[in-house]
């Protein structure tokens, strides 16, 4: 939660009035991570059905990494102001920090799942 904060409020000190595509498909990966970890969240008592809830976010985590390369490689090789640049990468690598901390929560869940097994 803190990330999705911090990325926000990046975004209006660094008065960006539109998200890139790929900064919307972060931002929906990190969406769809939230909704599988909730998922997995009801399921966690009975221990039940768990795992292709952890698995997704760890799928989603992989998407992500490749994307959050991409875009900021993008950043660099085309023409753009170099303040842009900074502010991109700075959201692209919050955005990717976020989706890494859901993974996290994901292998703890595992762990947990483990742990008790």
């Amino acid at each position: 939660m803190d990330g999705i904060q911090e990325t926000a409020e990046a975004m209006q000190i660094y008065a960006i009035t539109a998200p890139t595509e790929e900064a919307q498909r972060l931002a929906a990966i990190l969406q769809e991570q939230s909704v599988e970890i909730v998922a997995a969240l009801n399921k966690l008592e009975s221990m039940k059905g768990v795992g292709p809830h952890l698995k997704k976010v760890r799928h989603l985590e992989n998407e992500a990494d490749g994307l959050s390369r991409a875009a900021i490689g993008r950043l660099f090789r085309e023409t753009m102001d170099p303040l842009d640049v900074i502010k991109w990468r700075d959201v692209y690598q919050m955005l990717e920090e976020s989706i890494d901390a859901a993974e996290d929560v994901a292998e703890i869940m595992q762990r947990m799942i483990h742990k008790e097994a």
